[in-house]
């Protein structure tokens, strides 16, 4: 009776293990029919295994990379998680369109790039501003002017603006078409230039006057303020003396020329006459005309007219 109780005792046990145990079986029996091998059932979840083995003890199919000649391209993310260009690794051979774009060939090798040519020199001069000791007297902007005497005065501009590498021998510099001034000085951003203001009546004509520069083979143009003469002065003019040259022109001897012919006019008979050119041989100014190709061996007169009155003069060739 006692081995009877024994043996009962023992199958309620092995009875309560096995459900247990039964209990268990459903998950291990899943995993095994969804393996690595197998598809899942429809409605089934497919849980990929994680491994847990030593790497030596991986097949070498799970732990498989790209080979070197794959060229597989990885988009980077910046901080902000947006993707980075594609960058495409040293080893990947450049396209024929992009080699040839380069500059160099498909087959290889580095492509050649060639280098942008540096440009010295600004493109075209120009003007910004013109200044007589460091006050702008450009028309219509400055707060400056050229203030002249007719005794003699020396004057300075300073221009600023680009002038590139222009030499003085580059550089000339006109007012009102016949009034030169003298280059000094020359930089890519600042020109000199010096005139002496002795005899030249048009610079009693207060208000603007246009400058003329050339650099190179740029023209250049900017206004400037004439201002009222440091001395006040009576620039009638007067003619003392003419003369019939053999080249059919008339040289006029007198003072208070106008240098600019457009300020001026000559008439000889009524008849207008062409101004050549005005200068100043240190003691009077010296007029150049035209001359009619046959003039009359008999008393003519002349009439010279400028801004500041006119003046009659009769002679004989």
């Amino acid at each position: 009776m006692q081995r009877l109780h024994i043996f009962y005792f023992c199958f309620l046990i092995v009875l309560i293990t096995g459900c247990v145990v039964s209990s268990a079986l459903p998950g291990i029996s899943h995993s095994r029919q969804t393996g690595l091998g197998s598809k899942p059932s429809p409605g089934q979840i497919s849980v990929k295994p994680q491994i847990s083995a030593p790497l030596h003890q991986i097949p070498s199919e799970v732990l498989k990379t790209p080979a070197p000649n794959e060229n597989k391209s990885l988009p980077l993310k910046n901080s902000s998680g947006v993707n980075n260009p594609t960058l495409i690794p040293s080893h990947s051979p450049i396209s024929s369109a992009a080699a040839g774009a380069l500059g160099g060939s498909p087959t290889g090798g580095s492509p050649n790039i060639t280098p942008p040519t540096v440009v010295q020199e600004f493109l075209t001069p120009s003007i910004q501003d013109v200044l007589i000791q460091g006050n702008s007297i450009q028309a219509g902007t400055g707060s400056a002017a050229l203030h002249p005497n007719f005794d003699g005065k020396m004057v300075e501009l300073i221009i600023s603006g680009h002038f590139g590498s222009a030499q003085l021998t580059d550089v000339a510099a006109v007012l009102n078409n016949d009034i030169h001034f003298k280059p000094t000085s020359i930089s890519p951003q600042q020109l000199t230039l010096e005139l002496d203001t002795k005899w030249i009546p048009d610079l009693y004509l207060a208000g603007p006057h246009k400058l003329r520069l050339r650099i190179g083979a740029n023209l250049l143009q900017i206004y400037i303020v004439i201002g009222a003469p440091d001395t006040p002065l009576i620039l009638f003019p007067e003619i003392n003396a003419v003369n019939l040259k053999g080249d059919n022109t008339l040289e006029i001897i007198g003072k208070y020329f106008m240098r600019n012919p457009f300020f001026s006019e000559l008439r000889l008979n009524q008849d207008k006459l062409n101004i050549i050119s005005v200068s100043n041989d240190g003691n009077n100014d010296v007029l150049i005309a035209e001359a009619p190709s046959e003039l009359a061996n008999e008393e003519h007169q002349l009439i010279y007219s400028t801004p500041f009155g006119n003046t009659r003069f009769r002679f004989n060739p």
